[in-house]
């Protein structure tokens, strides 16, 4: 009888060892995704206002500046600019036949997640150029201020102040 009763019992044990674990598992892929998500909603928000003070500064012309403050994701490792060729409708980081071959620019950010990369791009009306961002570990978690303004290659030019 007390055979029936310990079998019983290593029975419940192991079954409720394997619903916490399971529930363990859900548990954390939700907590894993939740941050992943988080960090692109940052991006995107960065992005957005970003690019948003960029249309503003090129539709106003040249001579004009603005600031925008702008907190980065934890797991951003980079922002770079893609340029939109006209002659081979490529994109790439230059265009083959140099800046006026620039059709429009974008500006990413890469992600680092545990599962890997992601990169999040918003195109803009203006060709851009770069200037003083840092690369890697220096933005991500960072909160930058970047100056948005007319260089005098005739690119918006977004500079980390």
């Amino acid at each position: 009888m007390s055979g029936k009763r310990a079998q019983v019992a290593l029975e419940q044990l192991l079954l409720t060892g394997f619903v916490l674990l399971s529930v363990s598992m859900v548990f954390g892929v939700a907590a894993i995704t939740y941050d992943e998500n988080i960090q692109t909603a940052k991006a995107n928000d960065a992005l957005h206002r970003i690019v948003d003070k960029t249309n503003d500064i090129y539709r106003l012309g040249r001579g004009n500046v603005a600031f925008v403050n702008v907190a980065f994701p934890s797991g951003a490792s980079s922002i770079d600019i893609v340029h939109k060729c006209i002659s081979d409708s490529s994109q790439g980081e230059s265009c083959p036949l140099g800046d006026d071959d620039i059709n429009f620019s974008a500006l990413s950010i890469t992600l680092n997640y545990i599962g890997g990369e992601a990169t999040i791009i918003e195109e803009t009306q203006a060709k851009l150029a770069l200037v003083n961002f840092p690369a890697n570990e220096r933005i991500a978690g960072s909160f930058q201020q970047v100056r948005i303004g007319w260089s005098d290659s005739g690119k918006v030019e977004l500079r980390r102040v």
